[in-house]
Parts: C-alpha cells; sequence; structure tokens
C-alpha cells in the first residue's frame, strides 16, 4: 500500500511539473507575441498596460459610488433638516453641511482645496506620485460639500481619487515615474468620465490641462481608462448627452461673427469669475481666521442666500438645462443669478469647502450666453438664433477662458449636447474666448497655485520637465577648485591635471568668490613678473555667475546659454561652493526626461562621503538591483557563470549579516544566499530574463 501511495504520488508530482512547464511556455509564448506586436517586451510595460483599463475600471466604479455616497448623504441631510422646527430646509441643510464641516477639521485637520492644481503638481514636481493625506481629505471635505448642497461641482472627488488611485498603484508595482505621469493621467480622465458621460472630453481636457501635452503615447492610454469609465458608468446611469438639444442649428453664416463677440465677453466674465473667487475667499478667510466658526458662519450665508436663489446652490443642473433650452427670457434675474453664483462659490470655499471649478464655470457660461442671446433678440428680432444656443455656445467660452482649454471645451460641448451642428459656433467662441484671456492676462486659480509653486504652464512641455528638477539633483564634485591664497604653480597644474578652460576660486570658509580662466594663465605667464610670488586672488575674476542648490535646472539651461563654458558653478543658500553641473549631465538628463529614453547616468555615493559622483554607463545599459531566483541559491559564481550566459555584471552583493546590512565584494567563490540582493549592470532584456527564472531551473539560452 505504502510503495502505491508513493507511486500514485509520484506520478501526480511529474504530471504538475509537466502542466507547470506547458503553463510556463504557453506564458513565455504570449510574452514574445506582446513583445513582437506591441512592443511589450518587460514586467514594467506588461503590468503598465495591464493597468490602463484596471485604472478605467477603479475609476468608473469609484465614480459611480461616490455619485451614489453623494446622493445618500444629501438624503441625510435632507432629512435631518426635515426634523427642525424651521420652515427653511435649504438654510438647516447648509448649516448642517456647515456644522460637519467644521467638526472634520477637529478629527482630519484643515484642507488646501487643491483639485487639479494638485495633481499638475503631482505630475511635474512628485514624479506622478499623488500624496495620500491631502487627497483623502480633500475627497472627504468634496463628498460632504456637495452633499450639502455647496455651490461646487461633484466632479472634483471623481479626478482627485481617480488619480489618486492610478499612481498609487502604479507606485506600489515599481513604475517608472514617466508611467506613473500618464496613469495619473489615465485616472483622472476617467473621473471626469464616470462624472459626466464625456469619454473623449474628458481625455482632451486631461491632456490639454493636466499634462499639457498631446503626445500619441499620452493620448492612447489615457483615452482607453475613459472610454472603459465611461462604459461602466452608463451602465449605471443614463447614456444620453446631459443637456440634449439636437435640434439647434444657426440661422446664417454672418452669426459667427456674433460669437466672436460672445468669446471676448466670456473672458471678461472668466476674469471677474476667477479674481472674485481667488481675492473673495482670501478677504472672508481674514475676516474670520479659525476656521470651524468660519465654515459655520459662511454656511449660514449661503444657506440665506440659497434661500432667496436656490439656482445657485450645489451643481445648478436644473437652471442650466432651463437656459439651454431656451426657456428663461428675464434679464434682470440673469445678471442677478450671475453675481449670485459667484458669491455663493465665494461663500462655499471660504467656509471650508471643497469641490470641483469645472460644474460652477459651465452655469456661469450657460447664464452669460443666455444674456448675451436675449440682448442679440432684442437688437436683431427675427434673425439669430434661439437664446439657447448661445447658452450652449457661452460654456464653452466660459470653460475655454477659466481652464485654459479651447479644445477641450469644444469636445466637451459638443458631447453635451450631441449636436454637431454648433461645432462651428463653439470653435470660433473658444479660439476667441482664449484668445481674450491672453489679452487680459488673468490666469486661472489653479494656475496661479502652481506658479507659486515654481510650475508654468505657459512653458514648454520640456521646460516643464526640466522645471520639476533642481540644481541638487544634480550636482557633482568638483575637485579642480582652488582656494584664493593658492599659488601660480597650483592654479597651473589644476589646469594640466583636469583639462579645464576655467576653475573656480573659493576663499577659507570655502565660499565662491571668483573665477580664473585659461587664457588668462597664458596671458599672465606671457609677461615677464615673478610667478612665485603670484597667488589665485592676483589673477582671478571676482563676479562668477553661479546656480543655487534649489534653482530649478530650466534655470541652469539659461545660465548655460549665456556663457561659453562647459560646467557651471553650484552654491548653498551661503554662496558656499558646493560642486559644479556639466552640460553632460544635463543633456543626459534631458534625454531621460523629455525624450523618455533610458538614463545613462548612474549615482555614485562613496561610504562616508557627502558627495556625489556620476558614472555614465553605456549606451543601452542599465543599474538596477535584483532578488537571485531560488535556483542560485548554495551556488558559487563561478558555476552560475551569469556574465557569460546573461552579459549580466555583479557589481556587488548587499547582504544581511547578524542584523547588518553589508555590501559583498563578488569573487568566483562567493556562493549566493537566500535574502541576498545583487546589484547589477547589463542590457535591459537580459536582466528582466534573469528576473523571470522560475524555479525549475536557469534558462537555456
Amino acid at each position: 500500500m505504502k510503495k502505491r501511495s508513493l507511486s500514485a504520488l509520484t506520478r501526480r508530482l511529474k504530471r504538475a511539473r509537466a502542466l507547470v512547464r506547458v503553463y510556463y511556455r504557453i506564458w513565455r509564448g504570449f510574452e514574445f507575441f506582446l513583445a513582437q506586436r506591441f512592443g511589450i517586451a518587460t514586467r514594467e510595460d506588461r503590468v503598465f498596460a495591464l493597468l490602463i483599463p484596471v485604472t478605467g475600471v477603479i475609476a468608473g466604479y469609484c465614480g459611480v459610488g461616490i455619485g451614489f455616497l453623494i446622493r445618500k448623504m444629501g438624503q441625510f441631510f435632507n432629512f435631518l433638516a426635515s426634523l427642525s422646527t424651521l420652515n427653511f430646509p435649504i438654510y438647516t441643510e447648509l448649516a448642517i453641511g456647515g456644522l460637519v464641516i467644521a467638526t472634520l477639521y477637529f478629527f482630519i485637520g484643515k484642507v488646501n482645496g487643491k483639485g487639479i492644481s494638485l495633481l499638475i503638481e503631482s505630475i511635474f514636481l512628485r514624479k506622478g506620485i499623488v500624496p495620500s493625506g491631502i487627497t483623502f481629505k480633500n475627497i472627504v471635505y468634496s463628498i460632504v460639500t456637495v452633499s450639502a448642497g455647496g455651490s461646487v461641482g461633484k466632479e472634483g472627488p471623481m479626478i482627485s481619487f481617480g488619480g489618486f488611485v492610478s499612481s498609487y498603484l502604479g507606485w506600489k508595482l515599481g513604475l517608472s515615474y514617466r508611467k506613473l505621469q500618464i496613469l495619473l493621467a489615465c485616472g483622472a480622465a476617467s473621473g471626469l468620465a464616470a462624472a459626466y458621460n464625456i469619454p473623449v472630453g474628458s481625455a482632451l481636457f486631461t491632456m490639454e490641462v493636466i499634462l499639457g501635452n498631446f503626445a500619441l503615447h499620452f493620448l492612447g492610454p489615457v483615452v482607453v481608462s475613459s472610454v472603459i469609465s465611461t462604459l461602466i458608468a452608463r451602465a449605471y446611469k443614463r447614456e444620453t448627452p446631459i443637456y440634449f438639444a439636437p435640434d439647434y442649428h444657426l440661422s446664417s453664416g454672418w452669426e459667427l461673427l456674433f460669437f466672436i463677440i460672445l468669446g471676448a465677453f466670456a473672458a471678461m466674465a472668466g476674469y471677474f469669475f476667477n479674481f472674485s473667487v481667488r481675492y473673495g475667499r482670501r478677504t472672508l478667510v481674514k475676516i474670520i481666521p479659525y476656521q470651524p466658526l468660519r465654515s459655520v458662519g459662511y454656511f449660514l450665508m449661503l444657506g440665506l442666500l440659497g434661500f432667496w436663489i436656490p439656482e445657485i446652490l450645489g451643481g445648478g443642473f436644473q437652471e442650466t438645462f432651463i437656459l439651454v433650452r431656451g426657456e428663461e427670457s428675464d434679464i434682470a434675474r440673469l445678471s442677478l443669478l450671475f453675481i449670485a453664483k459667484v458669491i455663493a462659490v465665494v461663500l462655499t470655499l471660504a467656509g471650508g469647502g471643497v469641490g470641483g471649478m469645472f460644474t460652477p464655470s459651465l452655469f456661469i457660461g450657460a447664464v452669460i450666453g443666455t444674456l448675451f442671446g436675449l440682448v442679440l433678440e432684442l437688437l436683431f428680432p427675427g434673425i439669430i438664433s434661439s437664446s439657447g444656443v448661445y447658452s450652449v455656445v457661452g460654456m464653452a467660452g466660459i470653460l475655454s477662458a477659466s481652464m485654459y482649454a479651447p479644445l477641450s471645451a469644444v469636445i466637451i460641448l459638443f458631447e453635451f449636447t450631441g449636436n454637431y451642428n454648433l461645432i462651428l459656433a463653439l470653435m470660433i467662441t473658444s479660439v476667441s474666448a482664449a484668445f481674450f484671456t491672453k489679452v487680459i492676462g488673468f490666469k486661472p486659480f489653479y494656475l496661479q497655485l502652481l506658479e507659486e509653486k515654481g510650475v508654468n504652464l505657459n512653458w514648454r512641455f520640456e521646460e516643464i520637465a526640466l522645471a520639476g528638477v533642481k540644481a541638487k539633483d544634480l550636482v557633482r564634485e568638483d575637485r579642480s577648485v582652488v582656494k584664493a591664497t593658492s599659488f601660480l604653480k597650483e592654479v597651473v597644474d589644476r589646469f594640466i591635471s583636469y583639462h579645464r578652460r576655467r576653475i573656480f576660486v573659493v576663499d577659507e570658509d570655502g565660499n565662491l568668490i571668483g573665477e580664473i580662466l585659461l587664457q588668462d594663465i597664458k596671458k599672465f605667464l606671457a609677461d615677464n613678473i615673478n610667478i612665485a610670488v603670484v597667488i589665485a586672488y592676483d589673477i582671478m575674476h571676482p563676479r562668477c555667475e553661479c546656480v543655487h542648490l534649489n534653482d530649478t535646472l530650466d534655470k541652469v539651461v539659461e545660465l548655460f546659454a549665456r556663457i561659453p563654458y562647459e560646467n557651471v558653478p553650484v552654491v548653498d543658500s551661503n554662496r558656499k561652493f558646493v560642486g559644479v553641473i556639466t552640460k553632460r549631465d544635463l543633456m543626459a538628463l534631458y534625454v531621460q526626461e523629455v525624450l523618455d529614453r533610458p538614463a545613462m547616468l548612474a549615482t555614485i555615493l562613496s561610504p562616508g562621503e557627502n558627495n556625489k559622483n556620476y558614472l555614465e554607463l553605456p549606451e543601452g545599459t542599465v543599474l538596477e538591483v535584483v532578488e537571485p531566483p531560488p535556483t542560485f541559491f548554495g551556488k558559487s559564481l563561478a558555476t552560475l557563470d551569469i556574465g557569460r550566459r546573461w552579459g549580466i555584471r555583479i557589481l556587488f552583493i548587499k547582504r544581511i549579516s547578524s542584523g547588518k546590512i553589508k555590501n559583498v565584494l563578488p569573487s568566483g567563490r562567493t556562493i549566493i544566499q537566500e535574502g541576498d540582493e545583487l546589484i547589477v549592470v547589463g542590457p535591459p532584456k537580459a536582466i528582466e530574463q534573469l528576473k523571470m527564472l522560475n524555479q525549475n531551473g536557469l534558462q537555456k539560452q
């Protein structure tokens, strides 16, 4: 019986091994197919390709979930308001919302209210990583604010959550920061698509506003994620456009002239809206500095305003739909709506509320467009289109002006209405609004927040990429530096030893005080002067352009453009000399950051030293940390022969011994142990093959 059971177990093990081999071959074949057809050759590429649709799925369901939570919480606030003895449910509901926001301050702290600006900042200054603490605080505050009837949009928490989740998943799975940036954009686009059923518009909005780039390798993943998110959202709510207006058309081609003028009015309205929100909020915050008291007070004021003009609360979809249908003709009331909506947004934000500015912008655009259309009807009766047409086009104009997004505005309003007949009017008004916005010179709220962080979206993409890196990240030690008291012979030796065209001079405290040029040395030696008594201070130039450690690399590029040298000095805040940045290092970084090619620079930090040196790797070579597969354990490096099999070199081995991490220099006799980490250098494909080894043995070449 024992022999039979052992033989049966052996047969089962053999079958299991055979099945594992079959599955492994199938998987390897599938990987080869992905690499051959789609260029997905590495593990990182496969994870990235998988996360694109996963991001759409997660953002879609999260968007649906957040929308459901907002509705249920709104019903709960309404129920609490109905229990009040006051006969003003809107007022009571907002008062409860203000109390909840004031209470949140004591449990999770205050928030900065950043939405789009935080995502853009994460892309360009945080390497695609969205801070979790700030994001979740903003989401919680947003849900409460929108549920209580605050005058902001529901898209805020959906965009923030989508961007955070996609970035977090990519970071946890070890993706590079460039792929994290793309995933973040995918999540943001998916959140906006789930909120408003606009897959194409959300993708373009993300590309135009958040990424600032329409490169194909960005556009494809963003579109895929937003389409998947929209399909999921449509499964739980209506598929029709939000402001369905299929019958609208232009009365005459001459009417396009009026839309140019509407673009100018939209630019001025956008300026007024952004200026009021930014400075009105600051003023109200200064009046009541303590946030809990400010939340209660300003939400009570918002409730009073909403009691008299309820259309200004929340997203204002019902009133916007009425305007789009052309069913509003009271010019005085529309003017009051415009002013009241701006005040409502300011009160909401000053009271500690958080939410999207996309929806309020659309409401204000619809009001401005309708006002403009009604005035034209009075001036030119019977020859222009319905005021509803101008309402739709006005939304595109205000979105273009307030968000710096003319292309996205056209597509979004087309998806909102489902009417292609208005495409010319949308294009003319959006471009006109963007042009007059530039003429006026105002900047959106999120753009001003970014410029305070040193990011200017008016730059080209490569300038933004370099602005995200500081001089301290690329500075290297300069051993050619001399002191001011050094004799001329030492200065000459430095020029000969380091092949420099100039060297830098420091004082006794290490502060940069000047530079010596090679031509100065030649000229000085040509004069018949006793060089034995000459010191560096005698021949140096006291003025020397430099950069500081916290300066961004775009400033370094500007300095290189003004000087004919191969390096620039870097100093700290006290002007102490730290090192230099070379053109070679800067160009290598440019290739990595802008051209998206593998970098050829590796940072070498010696033990016990605070300075960094840079080792330039051969093209097509990377430096990585690899965990050896179990088949390596207990074997020597000579037996494994990794260098001949894969063309990989092991620089050293990180090993835990007696609770401490030791760096072991490898030799042929070195035995690989469990828990070791190999620091290797070699071709990316070969290193990826080494990572994919399984427990069945070494891969045959």
